[in-house]
């Protein structure tokens, strides 16, 4: 039998399909219908009767089609799949048809079964397909290579021939509503890249619109068309084609030169991605592998990737990191591949077949399977930038097509992706399957901000840049802005030592806010109107190619930005310098929630403000230290706390109220309100209002949060009670802000007006401690004089704990208001007091687990409950307050009409 298979090519044949149509969808639809016919004529072919059609399904990567037929000669039924798809099938596609004609054949035992995968199937796939043919003679496996030499065998096309001299790729029937065509990609001899579509008919001509479209198609690519047959070259009218623009991640030059990733002599960290990824290639072996680097923006993907890309060059491999901002077409993958592969073969890493060929992504998948490799040593090929990829549906396939190729390859070819995951996600057309096919099979890594470690090593850096030691304060300064992003830490890193090499005094850096707008802001200070303008033009379209953005900025103008390093050259394309400098020219907002921290609560700072104001709003520290009898270590440490709210404005050698505050009579509320906007911008005010839209009930404990912070704060190390300290100086401020109210270890919503004052007197002994304070008679009795305006017979501390207890239980706030008469109310009738009471005492913090613990044991002893309220406070109680507070509790219990057994003594 002759062998119709191409004589030059390397790669499976292709099944090309276009039609006419007036939109988009007609076209497809159109294809659908050919494809549908031309396998009516292939399986007329293989001895069948015409097939009826059960399901035609086309998709944007390829075509479905069910068929039942019968044999000819021996009237046996049959029934086929018939899977046209860009990439191999994979082995459940196979599984699903051989399940379904299990089930045909108990009806119909005789049944013949076709599977047409085009191309082809899996690795896997194929195992399991040659296992089911030698075991099952009514089963058939169907590729494209068996349908092209079927059609050649047939006459049904004239078969393509190449010139001489001429190498071609790429083999392929046409099919038209004219016909069927041969057609093939002439490459060019040196770079074995496609220069020109060829076809043959094997009846009608094909006629300038079809070939238009077949020009224009996937297959096509924009490429010129010339028919064999004919005496002149046809050229569609997309035939404009430029070779795809490749280019390369480039690193910084020095630690902090925060405009580019850091290149692998300056990287820092991330230690454990780097073992795990090397072992992972490792454990390949001789087999493709896929990571994905998942992260947000400036978190460091980028510098990864050039650190692995290192790594794989320094264990002997080759390596390249592509910047896919300037992929624009499905031809970029191709030759993206061309590039590493002779770059890896001028390394000496492996040998190019002598029939290469980078005509499309299943060439050069055919090319590198050919490839002659001369150690195990890995060739990394990364795409960075890749949610600019995610723009194009087309462009994303075959790129998911390469990542399923790379796997089933047996060489030692690392395929990296690199993608921020906290914008692509806004894209309305965004290929999540296609995302999510590529994740399926990488090693997805997720990269978090930097530890403490990786922190203080750029910390080091910094001050021998500075050719200085830096402050403990400054430090700790740096790591609690920087919330342990590698981008944010280098501006602002980059900014200090700028400031320390023109003189600038640590104290003076101090005393100012590291507000990264203001720093972006910085950078716009010394440009020129038209520069500005240009930048903002240039952020709403970037990527933006260089040919269209100069028609409306000056080329001067676009070059000095460049020098500047506000905009960066991406092959024929330019861009700011990152995502979130971008996002602040078109907003001016920077999406980067406030991360300082808070170590005092607003009574300590009230001293230092109310001098301020009576000074008319500015002094300096040593003023302020030597009136208030402090250290100038504590007015710094306090002042600190205000400016960071924004009630003091940074001002070299002093102390400045903000603006609002210098003219007229400031008013408390003022100051509440302040506090609150500057808290609304924290990232811990974000995650209270998270972790409480998630609770039961809508509070936070002191120590829940103090749990929460560390996450919060990836750059600082501190000890469980430091975070506890820190938890309860914010928990306060929201307090005094009126955004939440705290009640005794508890914040939630905010209910009644606070009552601390920084501007004026502390009101002494109206802050909720711990409940209980007291036995229930003497709270209720209170409770019944409070509601009839009768005067109390209590002493003034009996009545203090009272209070105290009936605001924990809901019913007074801290002014001695009723914020619950409701509540009151059945407290002070007998008939539903009990149950009312007992609700109530779920509510205060640990009642619900001492309830349950009496239920459980109603002889639980004083010190058992006590300890539960102690857990619930996160308090340090000695053994006799736990038990006075036991002791209580159980009263209040037992009021609420619960059995408790009254524990007996030890016997000694």
């Amino acid at each position: 039998m002759t062998d119709h298979s191409p004589a030059f090519d390397i790669s499976p044949p292709r099944i090309v399909i276009v039609a006419k149509g007036d939109t988009p969808q007609s076209q497809a639809t159109a294809r659908g219908h050919l494809f549908e016919k031309f396998v009516a004529k292939l399986f007329g072919a293989y001895g069948c009767e015409e097939p009826r059609t059960e399901n035609l399904n086309v998709r944007q990567n390829g075509y479905e089609l069910d068929i039942s037929t019968k044999i000819v000669l021996s009237r046996e039924s049959a029934i086929a799949e018939c899977k046209a798809y860009s990439s191999p099938l994979q082995l459940k596609e196979l599984s699903n048809f051989y399940g379904k004609l299990s089930t045909a054949r108990l009806d119909e035992p005789a049944v013949h079964g076709w599977f047409v995968a085009i191309p082809g199937l899996t690795a896997d796939g194929n195992r399991m397909a040659k296992k089911i043919e030698g075991a099952d003679p009514r089963f058939r496996l169907i590729t494209v290579l068996d349908i092209y030499q079927l059609v050649l065998r047939n006459r049904w096309v004239k078969e393509l021939t190449p010139e001489s001299g001429a190498i071609l790729s790429d083999y392929g029937v046409l099919i038209t509503e004219a016909g069927l065509y041969t057609v093939a990609k002439q490459l060019d001899p040196t770079t074995r890249m496609p220069v020109k579509i060829l076809f043959r008919s094997g009846g009608a001509p094909l006629d300038l619109e079809s070939v238009n479209l077949l020009g224009s198609s996937d297959y096509g690519a924009g490429l010129p068309v010339h028919d064999c047959d004919a005496t002149s070259q046809v050229i569609p009218s997309s035939a404009s084609v430029e070779a795809p623009a490749l280019v390369t991640v480039v690193g910084s030059r020095e630690d902090f030169e925060y405009q580019f990733p850091a290149a692998p002599e300056f990287f820092v960290g991330r230690k454990d991605i780097l073992q795990r990824i090397k072992k992972a290639s490792e454990d390949a072996g001789l087999k493709g592998s896929v990571v994905v680097l998942n992260a947000q923006s400036g978190w460091g993907k980028s510098s990864l990737a050039l650190r692995l890309a290192h790594q794989a060059e320094k264990s002997g491999g080759a390596a390249v990191v592509f910047d896919t901002r300037t992929a624009t077409t499905p031809a970029y993958v191709a030759a993206a591949l061309r590039r590493a592969l002779t770059q890896a073969e001028a390394k000496g890493n492996l040998v190019l077949p002598v029939e290469s060929s980078f005509a499309s992504l299943q060439s050069a998948i055919s090319t590198i399977r050919l490839c002659v490799w001369s150690s195990h040593a890995p060739l990394a090929i990364f795409f960075d930038q890749f949610e600019n990829v995610f723009r194009d549906p087309r462009l994303t396939q075959e790129f998911r097509d390469l990542a399923l190729a790379v796997r089933e390859l047996p060489v030692p070819i690392l395929l990296g992706f690199s993608w921020k995951t906290d914008l692509v996600g806004l894209t309305e057309s965004y290929p999540y399957r296609l995302r999510d096919e590529i994740r399926g099979v990488a090693n997805v890594i997720s990269i978090e901000p930097f530890g403490p470690k990786d922190v203080g090593t750029l910390l080091a850096r910094l001050a021998k840049a500075a050719q200085t030691s830096l402050s403990t304060d400054l430090k700790q300064r740096l790591r609690e802005y920087s919330q342990g992003l590698p981008w944010l830490l280098k501006k602002l890193a980059s900014h200090i030592l700028k400031q320390l090499q023109a003189g600038t005094t640590e104290e003076t850096l101090l005393s100012e806010s590291l507000n990264i707008e203001e720093l972006f802001e910085q950078d716009l200070a010394g440009l020129q109107s038209a520069e500005i303008d240009a930048l903002k033009t240039i952020a709403r379209e970037a990527p933006v190619l260089v040919s269209d953005i100069v028609e409306r900025v000056s080329p001067d103008v676009i070059q000095s930005l460049v020098d500047q390093r506000l905009i960066v050259r991406v092959g024929e394309r330019v861009d700011v310098y990152w995502d979130i400098f971008r996002e602040f020219l078109i907003s001016g907002k920077v999406a980067v929630e406030d991360t300082y921290i808070l170590r005092m609560r607003p009574p300590s700072t009230s001293k230092l403000l109310q001098y301020l104001v009576s000074k008319g709003g500015e002094v300096t520290a040593a003023e302020a230290a030597q009136h208030l009898s402090m250290s100038l270590h504590v007015v710094f440490n306090t002042s600190r706390e205000l400016r960071q709210l924004g009630i003091l404005v940074p001002k070299s050698g002093s102390m400045l109220l903000a603006e609002q505050f210098r003219s007229g009579v400031i008013v408390e509320s003022d100051l509440r309100a302040r506090v609150a906007k500057a808290l609304k911008r924290h990232t811990v005010f974000t995650k209270i209002q998270e972790v409480i839209g998630l609770a039961s009930i809508p509070e936070i404990s002191i120590d829940t949060l103090a749990r929460e912070m560390p996450a919060l704060f990836p750059a600082l190390e501190a000890t469980h009670n430091t975070w506890r300290i820190y938890a309860l100086s914010f928990i306060s401020w929201l307090d005094y802000s009126g955004l939440m109210q705290l009640r005794g270890q508890f914040l939630g919503p905010s209910k009644t007006t606070p009552s601390t004052n920084i501007l004026g007197r502390i009101e002494p002994g109206r802050r909720t401690r711990t409940f209980p304070q007291c036995s229930p008679q003497p709270a209720l009795e209170y409770l019944r004089s409070r509601v009839s305006l009768s005067p109390s017979t209590f002493s003034s501390s009996v009545e203090q704990k009272a209070q105290n207890d009936l605001i924990l239980l809901g019913v007074l706030d801290v002014k001695n208001e009723l914020v619950n008469t409701s509540l009151a109310s059945k407290l002070l009738n007998p008939e539903s007091m009990q149950d009312a009471l007992l609700e109530a005492l779920h509510c205060v913090p640990g009642g619900a687990a001492a309830i349950s613990l009496l239920k459980a044991n109603s002889s639980s002893d004083a010190m058992s409950v006590g300890e539960v309220l102690r857990d619930a406070y996160g308090a340090r109680w000695a053994d006799a307050t736990k038990r006075i507070a036991g002791t209580k509790f159980r009263a209040w219990v037992a009021h609420a009409g619960l059995e408790v057994v009254k524990a007996r003594k030890a016997v000694i």
